[in-house]
């Protein structure tokens, strides 16, 4: 799966350097960090929009999303998950408690 490599492969630095060292480290608390926050962001700000059409996208994300908590969020970090509201509720039902820290 692709969000697997970009978790935990070399990401191309594409907007330089410094752009790329704001993702972090392959595996690393902050990669994660980043990932997640920008599909809970997609999902959210494209579920604004007045055209509709997203909603495969949309639901994709939100599928990314929990796929990516499962795997790897779960027993390995303890950052603070995107999306308190809307996610804490429907991951509180889907997934497990989470342990570790990052």
């Amino acid at each position: 799966m692709i969000l697997d490599r970009c978790f935990s492969g070399q990401l191309p630095p594409v907007d330089g350097i410094s752009t790329l060292r704001m993702w972090g480290e392959p595996k690393s608390a902050l990669r994660l960090r980043k990932i997640a926050y920008h599909l809970a962001g997609l999902a959210k700000n494209f579920k604004k929009m007045q055209s509709r059409g997203y909603e495969g996208a949309i639901s994709d994300w939100e599928d990314d999303l929990k796929y990516m908590h499962d795997k790897y969020y779960i027993r390995h970090f303890g950052f603070g998950w995107p999306g308190r509201g809307h996610w804490a509720s429907y991951l509180a039902g889907h997934c497990t408690a989470r342990g570790g820290t990052s």
